[in-house]
């Protein structure tokens, strides 16, 4: 019995070396991910202090606009024109809950949205992105901008069905009011009028109905605002009588 002991405990020793050599291998290999995850992360870290250190690109400043007001009820005359004055943007609880609007409306879009929606979400986004405040542009390109965004509404009311109009304007409703003290605010969204190379009739349009919306834009107090304006003389040009009717129409279920 003596001489079999050394014998076993060898035999032991064998069979534990290979379950070591594993585990050496298995630490070996977690320590190697941990440190490319922390040179990943030092990495993004690295890069996040370089833009941060980038300077802000400054915005090419553009002539004050004096935007048409929208026809107010029971006036005879034509509309007046009133200098539009930026106002400080007002940070409250309201804020939240327009980007929950929009990023609701965007999600439902992207879900099941028919290709209208789709195309207008992205029109209005890449007008956002092409205007931004802060962002250059020349005369030119953002009189195209504009044009753009002119022949994107006009498409809405003229181009869809009643019922999907009334989806498509919600949605740039929506958009207005979200972006309210950026690109589609008044300060910025009448910009590079003095551009425009289409007719004065379409510019004419164009301004009014933009009034329109950013006038009725948010939900809270649309149905005040609308007891302000009339407008069918707001839409006397630029339209067909079936686009008229179904801005009416929507409205007029408010």
């Amino acid at each position: 019995m003596t001489e079999q002991q050394p014998i076993q405990d060898q035999n032991q020793e064998a069979e534990q070396q290979p379950i070591q050599d594993q585990n050496q291998e298995a630490e070996q290999q977690v320590s190697k991910e941990l440190l490319e995850v922390s040179e990943v992360q030092e990495t993004k870290e690295i890069e996040q202090a370089d833009e941060a250190q980038q300077p802000a690109t400054e915005e090419v400043q553009q002539p004050e606009y004096k935007a048409p007001e929208v026809v107010n009820l029971g006036t005879k005359t034509t509309p007046k024109v009133s200098t539009v004055q930026a106002k400080p943007a007002v940070v409250s609880n309201t804020v939240k809950t327009d980007d929950s609007d929009l990023a609701k409306v965007q999600k439902t879009v992207i879900e099941e949205g028919t290709r209208a929606q789709k195309s207008l979400i992205a029109s209005l986004d890449r007008y956002l992105t092409k205007m931004k405040p802060g962002v250059p542009v020349n005369p030119d390109e953002g009189a195209r901008n504009q044009y753009m965004l002119w022949r994107t509404i006009q498409g809405v009311i003229e181009n869809s069905s009643t019922e999907e109009f009334k989806k498509l304007w919600y949605i740039t409703l929506t958009y207005f009011n979200n972006y309210k003290t950026q690109a589609f605010g008044e300060r910025y969204v009448f910009r590079f009028s003095e551009y425009w190379v289409q007719s004065e009739e379409e510019l004419k349009a164009f301004q009014r109905i933009l009034n329109l919306i950013i006038l009725t834009a948010d939900g809270k107090t649309r149905t005040k605002s609308l007891s302000q304006v009339s407008i069918p003389r707001t839409l006397e040009e630029g339209f067909t009588e079936l686009g008229r009717q179904r801005i009416l129409s929507f409205y007029n279920q408010q």
